[in-house]
């Protein structure tokens, strides 16, 4: 397989709002902790080509993101072909319409497009031919689950969480690190209502991360790898302790060393196929729903001028990257308890799941979220312009379905 890799500062020198907590909407900053960056892996395969684009921001709602998918259909790049995939950072430039936050955010758009046409260009004159894909896998300590009955908590420690820890690493021919993918599941909100941008927890991995590799692994190298984080499924996932700078160090860190685990004692070489399908979900909102807190967002969102939609497209885009190793990314904010269902249907494969990729709809939680009336079910409609909560009646068979018949799809590759 031919590999390329790039990255790019998509920090803004002007003043910008920040997504992710409500207490920040009417307040902006131009002040950076850390640099945000775009980072691109592009793969080659025959006639086959696909790119990773992997974004420091919180999310794209789905006029942003149909304006990025634009653009890459102008440089050739069909919407099949690419994930747009976000790190979730709480400190990054908001990318959403919703009247919640009311600033504009085509002043940042306007000024992100030419830094997508930049690494797309830079990708494509960059393609190594001949390269080897590693994969493999460890635990992650670094998230909790943070929901419990009617809304959040900090920590949850009786709740389930995703501990899985993938890794994905690009050598050149000459056994040199070219690129190094790893996803956990946890909200990047270690940083609590900081007015400073910041990659947050994905940012600092990476910067340890890429620290430890030159001085363990990659000393002689001639090859500056590049690392790329891909955020899970951690719609009920935070970060184990939050709120500090030193925790933004020790736990980025943690991280870091969790995944020099794996590259040194579990990676294992893994034939290269590059295979991919985009397919979507249709999801139909209830809207009937009228409890207190699905009446109050109704009443702030027709204050704006969003539309109101009773249904949505979910994206689920399949890419199969080696033999028996499959990239599943959604759209969205989807819960530990889907990732678990998929794992089990896709028991027979090792699957890296990613959140956020494509447009931003809203959470995508289970049956038991409706159940116990939590945020992810009721409070997060307030920042989509859905007309109610999703319906949940025979939610979790719908999403059983949905993916079983993409298993099936994927075993006739």
């Amino acid at each position: 397989m031919d590999v390329a890799v790039s990255s790019i500062d998509i920090t803004p020198g002007f003043d910008v709002q920040l997504y992710g907590y409500e207490s920040r909407k009417n307040r902006t900053t131009r002040q950076v902790l850390d640099p945000i960056v775009l980072t691109g892996i592009a793969m080659r395969e025959g006639d086959r080509e696909f790119f990773i684009l992997s974004f420091d921001l919180c999310l794209f709602d789905q006029a942003i993101a149909a304006r990025i998918f634009a653009e890459l259909q102008r440089l050739g790049i069909a919407r099949d072909q690419v994930f747009i995939s976000c790190t979730h950072t709480h400190c990054g430039p908001v990318c959403s319409y919703n009247p919640i936050f009311r600033g504009d955010p085509g002043s940042y758009i306007s000024f992100l497009i030419p830094k997508l046409q930049q690494i797309v260009g830079e990708l494509r004159d960059r393609y190594v031919p001949g390269c080897k894909t590693f994969y493999g896998e460890g635990a992650t300590r670094v998230p909790k689950n943070r929901t419990n009955q009617h809304g959040i908590t900090p920590t949850n420690p009786s709740g389930d969480i995703d501990h899985i820890l993938n890794v994905l690493a690009i050598k050149t021919p000459g056994s040199e690190f070219l690129a190094v993918i790893f996803r956990i599941s946890c909200h990047a909100t270690l940083l609590t209502d900081i007015m400073k941008i910041s990659a947050d927890l994905p940012g600092s991995a990476r910067k340890y991360l890429l620290e430890q590799l030159r001085q363990r692994e990659t000393a002689t190298q001639h090859v500056q790898p590049e690392i790329l984080f891909l955020q899970g499924f951690c719609g009920d996932a935070n970060p184990v302790q939050r709120g500090s700078m030193d925790l933004l160090e020790s736990l980025g860190k943690r991280l870091a060393s969790e995944v020099l685990v794996v590259i040194r004692e579990k990676l294992v070489q893994v034939e290269s196929v590059l295979r991919y399908h985009l397919d979507f979900l249709e999801l139909a909102c209830d809207a009937t729903a009228e409890t207190k807190k699905v009446a109050a967002v109704r009443k702030a969102l027709k204050r704006g001028t969003t539309v109101l939609v009773d249904k949505i497209q979910w994206p689920i885009h399949v890419l199969q990257v080696a033999k028996r190793r499959l990239v599943i990314a959604c759209g969205g904010e989807v819960v530990h308890e889907v990732a678990d269902m998929v794992r089990g249907i896709f028991h027979d494969y090792s699957v890296v799941l990613v959140g956020y990729t494509g447009e931003y709809h809203t959470y995508i939680p289970t049956e038991n979220h409706f159940r116990a009336d939590s945020y992810e079910a009721f409070g997060v409609i307030k920042y989509t312009n859905l007309a109610g909560p999703l319906d949940h009646r025979d939610l979790n068979k719908r999403l059983i379905e949905k993916f079983t018949t993409l298993h099936e799809m994927v075993d006739t590759w």
